[in-house]
């Protein structure tokens, strides 16, 4: 008798329960429906913005071509929201707001979130971001670009470089990872083997592989090229004068009948650019060799190490007026490729999350009738995030690649892989600690900030004052809209 009246019991609760819920979720499902809509275009905002902002650099050097970036972005932003994505969702709908407060009015923290949706940006400092690129960059001088011969450096650091980029992704996707991907359980252990297996095989394979496929890219034009070309004087390399002939030159190289003996120069001569003829004036029989060579090393104005302050910050940053290797610029093309990625998959992983993190708030509330919201956020949710993004990058893109990759500061690609780098890590980074940040404010940090190392008179100062601005204004603005429309639909609701 009393398990009967004990059946009955939970029967009629369930059915009012239902009931109750059934209401609940009728009298608000416009909110739901509202509420995905504003995501949308929150989405596609940050599509057109953010992503463009990630691989603008990529586009800037000339690494990778517009619809390139599109394709890229489209994969890597997919597998950063999937991947990683959940830890900033579940901190911008679970711990940004107390949910305890509203524990007996699930529907007043339902419309909150809608009116976040409707005014919802943030702004967080881009120093972090902008640090490690510039020590980053000045690494990169010292170790390559100021070398003698910097693209067998560069063939020797590279392979470290891969193996950090594979080793820290890897990282950040398995330790902790996704629940839904089962991956939570994996032990910090087994995560740090994990990664150093995948960086150190992503670094034999470019020692291996790669590197000979590299160096045969890299010398294939150079059968058409002047030997030294760009060490010889204007008379050697003219494209636009007559050849001069033998009888022309006297015993001292560049000069002819009418003119006095000169040394060669490179006044003229850009490093590394290939003459526009290749044929060489005719060395006569009776000239003897130039009194100088001017060699790579002079060329790449070596610097050396002093004691004295201004003598150490002279070697420690490097020459803004020299001109880098072509063959090195397209060595570190090759990896920006891989960065530019890199900085996708960060972006994924974090902003993905903040676009769709109060629209899975509402899904929760909205099917629970209740704040707790403990599952984690679907990955139909981030999908649908990404999906939104990836319409307004393929839509809008191209005017804030254009911005940040060529109007802001002049970019080559190893400058272009430092700051890629340098973002996607702090984005990445912070992830995975739950801290909801923008991608768009690595970037430009970094943008700025490798641009003040390599050349300060580079950057379109201007143009980051009015960014900057817009950051100042973005938070205040987006609060006092968010409270006016949450007063509007409390007044009306």
């Amino acid at each position: 008798m009393v398990s009967t009246l004990s059946t009955v019991t939970d029967i009629l609760t369930s059915t009012v329960a239902s009931d109750t819920l059934g209401n609940f979720q009728s009298s608000l499902l416009w909110a739901l429906i509202v509420g995905a809509i504003l995501a949308f275009l929150l989405g596609f905002g940050m599509g057109a913005n953010d992503v463009s902002n990630a691989f603008g650099t990529s586009v800037g050097s000339k690494a990778v071509g517009l619809k390139t970036a599109y394709c890229m972005a489209t994969v890597f932003e997919t597998l950063g929201a999937v991947l990683v994505g959940y830890n900033v969702s579940d901190t911008m709908r679970k711990l940004v707001v107390d949910i305890e407060l509203y524990r007996a009015e699930p529907r007043t923290l339902l419309l909150g979130q809608v009116a976040v949706l409707a005014a919802a940006s943030w702004v967080i400092s881009p120093a972090l971001s902008g640090m490690i690129s510039s020590v980053l960059y000045v690494i990169v001088d010292h170790l390559v670009l100021r070398k003698p011969n910097p693209v067998q450096a560069g063939f020797r650091v590279l392979p470290v470089f891969y193996f950090v980029c594979l080793a820290f992704n890897t990282f950040a996707v398995s330790y902790q990872g996704s629940k839904i991907l089962h991956l939570a359980s994996i032990p910090l252990w087994l995560a740090l083997t994990l990664a150093f297996c995948v960086g150190l095989l992503a670094a034999l394979i470019f020692h291996f592989v790669a590197r000979p496929l590299l160096m045969k890219w890299l010398n294939k034009d150079d059968d058409n090229k002047i030997p030294n070309a760009v060490y010889t004087n204007d008379a050697c390399s003219a494209s636009s004068q007559s050849i001069a002939s033998s009888s022309d030159v006297s015993l001292e190289l560049g000069a002819t009948k009418n003119e006095k003996p000169r040394r060669p120069t490179y006044d003229s001569i850009e490093y590394g650019r290939q003459a526009t003829t290749n044929k060489v004036a005719p060395f006569p029989s009776n000239a003897t060799k130039p009194q100088h060579e001017i060699t790579p090393e002079e060329e790449r104005q070596i610097q050396e190490f002093k004691l004295h302050p201004r003598g150490f910050v002279a070697w420690l940053f490097p020459v803004r007026d020299r001109i880098e290797d072509p063959k090195t610029l397209k060595l570190f093309g090759s990896i920006q490729v891989f960065t530019a990625c890199f900085a996708g998959f960060a972006h994924g992983a974090n902003d993905v999350s903040n676009a769709v993190a109060p629209l899975a708030a509402i899904w929760s509330i909205y099917h629970d009738m209740n704040v707790d919201q403990k599952g984690e956020t679907p990955i139909y949710v981030l999908l649908f995030g990404v999906f939104a993004i990836i319409v307004g990058l393929w839509i809008l893109g191209h005017r804030v690649i254009r911005t940040v990759g060529e109007d802001m500061s002049e970019i080559h690609p190893a400058s272009g892989f430092c700051i890629e780098f340098g973002a996607a890590v702090t984005a990445l980074g912070a992830s995975k600690a739950g801290l909801p940040i923008s991608t768009t404010h690595c970037l430009v940090g970094s943008v700025v900030s490798v641009g003040t190392v390599k050349s300060g008179q580079g950057i379109d100062w201007a143009l980051f004052r009015n960014v900057a601005l817009s950051w100042i204004v973005t938070l205040p603005v987006s609060g006092i809209i968010s409270a006016l429309i949450m007063l509007l639909l409390k007044l009306t609701l």
